[in-house]
C-alpha cells in the first residue's frame, strides 16, 4: 500500500488514485479545473466482515478510509447497501463510497 496524502497544491492539478492486483486494474481521476462542479463519485471495493481486513482483497476500501481521513470526510451514511461520506477534495465535490457486499456483488450499491 503506497502512503497517500493531498496537499494543497495537489488539489488544484489532477490526482489519480490507483489500484491493482493479480485480477483486475482499475483506476479514478479527478479533475479540479473542470468548470461544473459536479460531484464525484469515488467507491472502494472490498469485501464486508473481519475475515478480508488487512488483504488485498480490501485495498479499495483502504483507500477510500485514507481519502476520507486525509480530506476530514466522515464515512457515516448508510445507504443503498454501502458506506457514504460526501465532502469536498478542494473544491470539488465528492462522494465516497464502501459497498458492504462482496466484491462480486458491489454493482447492486454503487448501481443504486
Amino acid at each position: 500500500i503506497v502512503p497517500f496524502s493531498l496537499s494543497s497544491s495537489s488539489r488544484n492539478r489532477i490526482v489519480s488514485i490507483q489500484s491493482c492486483c493479480s485480477c483486475s486494474t482499475s483506476s479514478a481521476s479527478i479533475s479540479t479545473e473542470s468548470k461544473e462542479k459536479k460531484p464525484w463519485l469515488i467507491v472502494g471495493l472490498g469485501n464486508p466482515g473481519k475475515k478480508y481486513a488487512a488483504t488485498r482483497h480490501n485495498v479499495g476500501f483502504e483507500m477510500v478510509d485514507a481519502i476520507a481521513e486525509a480530506e476530514g470526510i466522515s464515512m457515516n451514511s448508510v445507504s443503498f447497501k454501502g458506506l457514504f461520506g460526501k465532502g469536498l477534495i478542494g473544491d470539488v465535490p465528492v462522494i465516497l463510497a464502501k459497498p458492504q457486499t462482496f466484491m462480486n456483488c458491489s454493482g447492486e450499491s454503487v448501481g443504486a
